[in-house]
């Protein structure tokens, strides 16, 4: 299947590509003739044709921690995203295997290839089912502007320049498929308005097609015009076929492949997303190692980067136009991450880029060379990555890393100060705090995870302070929508919800196992006779869900066990932090 996808995906370059524009365009011009054929005579210029070709096909080149320097083409190191679909993982080539005939989200976690996916889903959809894949990248989404015109930028780029009118006909006919990347990395206090306008193109055009992605918990999910769906983990040895994919190179693949499965227990576990694997490969690739936990495949990958050419020419030094030590450009990028983190940003205009690298360089205690410091980091480490004006981060997580590094670092009256921010915050610092609780052990538990589950349970009786109510679902995640499709994601829904009523949990075990032995303890199916389906026979909200006499034992029974879980963890944290303090007596002289 691989073979002829990716045999697919490559017909947009060259003679077949040019045909395929070709036949497009041709397509496109007599479908609006009579509405807009003055405006698209130019489409159809054989030199145009050829533009048009060019650019859908760099649709697919990007940037990525494999290959920083210089964009390539994912179709060199692409395997196939599963989609969890009931109780199912498929591969999905395409839309149409999606199997619905709406918008949808598609969710994912830190470095599951949300963004290459939807590459990869734009340049099929483009051969396939012939509709102008419009890719947007909401990271640069902006107060003040319209979704609808940064996808009139985006065709224009791409060689489709067309005005609103004649963008809503073709959206209207069903020939495009807006594809929306990154929904999470919109500002907060932005997203409900780009909630609105999304949702009145889909109201207004019901052939539209919209994709989006997004980390979860974004708020995305909540809207009842777009069907969620999950990327899938690696599962078993799946990590090997990828690392065959990105490595280049069979011998370079089975050294690694055999360096892991003599180390299975600790690494292989790990190796869950296409980033994960990737940093290792990278990683191997420089000097040999395999990290033995989530943080480690970030640690010391900015000082490997910062001397990758060096060992690898044979003794020769790339000259560093700062003249700083390797330690203090890499405090400056761990301050420079925390400073961009804090104001929310990862992608940025040079000119704001230069405030804060400013801001950086007064935190470090540097003074002056900020052009030459950053110019290491961008040139040599490729950390951070340059197109045009926009400057941006190669993966938001490397950010995120470095930014909880720069939070380890610091002394602990300034770190109890954001643990302390983290009370009311830590929905905006996730994975900062996931890494945290590897890297900064003591004072992530003492800090900030005991008192959040104290805070959530009633320690003297041992319950949740708060039962799981319409009130409280409603409070936390607003009217999130449970998908019941095959009547198998229930218990994947029921995670989702119990987690986020009560987070503070970042390193608790996975609680799917629990569910499902709730839903034998019970003895009660969600979704059987007993259960009113709504109109569309697939999905109801949290609330109707939680108001339904019949599923009364099955939440208590998850609070139950839910509340068990987080019992456990508060005592291994207590347990772990009295270990810790118990050791300061060695320090006494």
């Amino acid at each position: 299947m691989l073979v002829a996808t990716t045999s697919t995906m490559l017909i947009v370059s060259g003679i077949a590509g040019k045909k395929l524009v070709e036949n497009v365009v041709s397509d496109l011009y007599n479908l609006a003739r009579k509405e807009a054929g003055f405006q698209l005579k130019k489409w159809k210029a054989a030199n145009h044709t050829d533009t048009i070709s060019k650019r859908i096909g760099q649709l697919r080149l990007v940037k990525t921690i494999l290959q920083s320097e210089k964009e390539i083409d994912l179709t060199s190191f692409y395997y196939p995203s599963r989609i969890r679909m009931g109780d199912k993982r498929s591969i999905v080539h395409q839309l149409s295997d999606l199997n619905v005939d709406c918008s949808v989200v598609i969710e994912g976690t830190v470095g599951q290839g949300k963004s290459i996916f939807l590459r990869y889903l734009a340049s099929v959809e483009f051969c396939t089912t012939r509709r102008i894949p419009v890719f947007v990248e909401l990271r640069r989404y902006r107060a003040g502007q319209l979704l609808v015109d940064m996808a009139l930028h985006e065709l224009k780029s791409l060689g489709f320049e067309m005005t609103q009118d004649v963008f809503r006909f073709f959206a209207e006919q069903g020939r495009i498929l807006l594809l929306l990347d990154a929904f999470d990395e919109v500002k907060e206090e932005l997203r409900q308005d780009l909630i609105a306008e999304i949702e009145g193109l889909i109201r207004q055009h019901e052939a539209l097609r919209v994709v989006i992605t997004s980390r979860p918990q974004s708020g995305i999910t909540n809207s009842p015009f777009l069907r969620g769906f999950q990327l899938c983990p690696l599962e078993d040895r799946e990590y090997e076929q990828v690392i065959r994919r990105m490595a280049h190179s069979g011998e370079t693949a089975e050294t690694i492949i055999s360096g892991i499965r003599k180390e299975a227990a600790q690494v292989a576990p790990l190796l869950t997303t296409p980033l994960m694997v990737a940093l290792l490969v990278v990683r191997y690739k420089i000097d040999q190692s395999l990290p033995q936990n989530s943080a480690a495949f970030y640690e010391s990958l900015f000082s490997l980067l910062l001397q990758r050419h060096d060992k690898t020419k044979g003794g020769y030094i790339r000259p560093r136009k700062s003249g700083v030590s390797d330690t203090i450009l890499e405090e400056f990028f761990n301050a420079l991450c925390f400073v961009t983190r804090k104001a929310n940003e990862t992608s940025f205009t040079r000119a704001k880029l230069n405030g804060f690298s400013r801001e950086a360089l007064r935190i470090v205690g540097q003074k002056g060379g900020m052009d030459k410091i950053l110019s290491d980091i961008i040139e040599i480490t490729c950390m951070l990555i340059t197109d045009g004006d926009e400057c941006r981060f190669i993966h938001k997580s490397v950010q995120e890393y470095h930014a909880a590094l720069f939070i380890q670092e610091q002394p602990d009256e300034m770190a109890i100060a954001f643990y302390g921010a983290m009370e009311s915050k830590w929905i905006n610092w996730q994975q900062e705090l996931s890494f945290l609780a590897l890297i900064d052990s003591y004072r992530y538990l003492k800090h900030f995870q005991i008192r959040a589950l104290q805070n959530v349970l009633d320690v003297g009786s041992g319950v949740l302070r708060d039962s799981i109510t319409p009130d409280l679902i409603s409070r936390v995640c607003g009217k999130d929508l449970l998908r019941f499709l095959d009547g198998s994601s229930t218990v994947q829904s029921l995670t989702i919800v119990l987690d986020r009523c009560f987070w503070p949990t970042s390193q608790r075990r996975n609680v799917t196992e629990y569910i499902n032995e709730i839903f034998k303890v019970a003895r009660v199916s969600l979704i059987g006779a007993s259960f009113e389906k709504t109109t569309d026979g697939e999905s109801i909200t949290v609330d109707q869900l939680l108001k339904t006499d019949a599923h009364k034992e099955v939440v208590e029974a998850a609070c139950s066990k839910y509340c068990q879980l987080l019992q456990k963890e508060l005592r291994e944290g207590e347990d772990y932090v009295a270990h810790v303090e118990s050791t300061k007596t060695v320090f006494q002289f």
